[in-house]
């Protein structure tokens, strides 16, 4: 369903100029869940509107892993022919699973996925993003980019900073 939303949205983007797909590996901090995580990505570009689609996971930490989807909107200003800013906004889906097995104290903030806080749980919440990006592209085919965003989810918000690369075809 996301995915043919991502893929409307890119042809409607595409009608305005320009366009390319990138599409990379990502890497990130999640300030909530306090885990490293990896992830790919594929972005629009070629107009100022652009569209980034996300999969993400994060590494279980505490007994806590996540696994979430992202589909941002970014309105880019070049600041440069290779420089670029964008604000972003745009809506999460998150998995989470708590695995208690381990007999670990469950992370506050994550108790709501634990049954009777004895068996390990998993839940899914949507949410909305919002956030900014600085882009270069290192030559025509390859953009290298730092952003931050912050997800506001129930009882899980959290910001998450990253970096990724994108080969653009």
């Amino acid at each position: 369903m996301v995915s043919a939303v991502w893929l409307a949205m890119s042809a409607v983007v595409a009608q305005a100029g320009d366009f390319q797909i990138g599409v990379g590996p990502s890497g990130f901090y999640a300030t909530q869940l306090k885990s490293m995580g990896v992830g790919v990505r594929a972005q629009s570009y070629g107009t100022r509107f652009q569209a980034a689609y996300s999969l993400n996971y994060f590494f279980e930490k505490d007994g806590v892993s996540m696994f979430e989807m992202n589909f941002d909107f970014h309105y880019v200003f070049n600041i440069t022919e290779k420089f670029h800013i964008y604000p972003l906004a745009g809506w999460v889906h998150n998995w989470v699973h708590v695995n208690t097995s381990s007999k670990i104290d469950v992370p506050k903030g994550f108790e709501q996925y634990v049954k009777d806080n004895s068996e390990s749980g998993t839940k899914w919440y949507n949410g909305f993003n919002v956030g900014g990006g600085i882009e270069y592209l290192v030559t025509p085919h390859i953009g290298v980019g730092i952003e931050g965003k912050y997800s506001y989810l129930y009882n899980i918000d959290q910001g998450v900073v990253g970096l990724y690369v994108n080969y653009i075809f």
